[in-house]
């Protein structure tokens, strides 16, 4: 548990929680808040921003892709796979997506 409140800086550790939250696996798993009430997910730059890459054309992944359609498909394919994963509705704030 100590890793997990060095992970929140101590704030919320009383907000971690530990239960059969996924109805794949019969194992607990813990919950942890998303963020602090009144907060965003700030703690990894690159979660929202979308980050495409071509990785035939630019393995190095020097070179975002931008282009909205495609950015928009691959949200929507994202989305479905963690509806068929039965990702939590905390995980959608996470990644600053919709559940719809």
């Amino acid at each position: 548990m100590e890793t997990f409140r060095s992970y929140l800086g101590g704030s919320v550790p009383e907000r971690i929680e530990a239960g059969r939250f996924l109805p794949y696996t019969p194992y607990p798993v813990f919950k942890i808040p998303e963020s602090t009430e009144g907060g965003t997910y700030a703690r990894n730059r690159f979660v929202m921003d979308t980050r495409l890459y071509d990785l035939a054309q630019d393995e190095a992944q020097d070179h975002p892709i931008r282009d909205e359609a495609l950015e928009a498909r691959m949200i929507g394919l994202l989305k479905d796979a963690m509806r068929r994963a039965g990702a939590p509705q905390e995980q959608y704030a996470r990644l600053g997506l919709n559940a719809k």
